[in-house]
């Protein structure tokens, strides 16, 4: 046989193999809607809030100051965000502060 025969054969196995592969995968991709994103956004930056305050429970100074930083940052975050406009960035601020 022929070397280019051999190799044609072979390319030709190869890209069936492949083929086989991708089309036999089963890709399951969850598409988030918009209203779902927005509330893991949320739900997060409320879990974050929460988990950096608990360990200041005892100590008001320092819970208020770290909850005026945590605020900044999810203000920068939040108005960087394409899912909020501004209103919203509001009402999210004005609910995470009063956790």
């Amino acid at each position: 046989m022929n070397y280019e025969v051999v190799y044609n054969v072979f390319g030709v196995a190869v890209f069936l193999f492949i083929a086989y592969k991708v089309f036999k995968s089963q890709v399951s991709s969850k598409v988030q809607t918009k209203d779902e994103k927005r509330k893991e956004i949320v739900d997060g930056y409320k879990k974050q809030l929460k988990d950096a305050l608990e360990p200041l429970k005892d100590d008001k100074n320092k819970r208020i100051l770290k909850k005026q930083q945590l605020l900044k940052v999810f203000t920068e975050e939040l108005s960087r965000n394409i899912f909020f406009d501004a209103d919203e960035n509001k009402e999210i601020i004005s609910e995470l502060s009063m956790m």
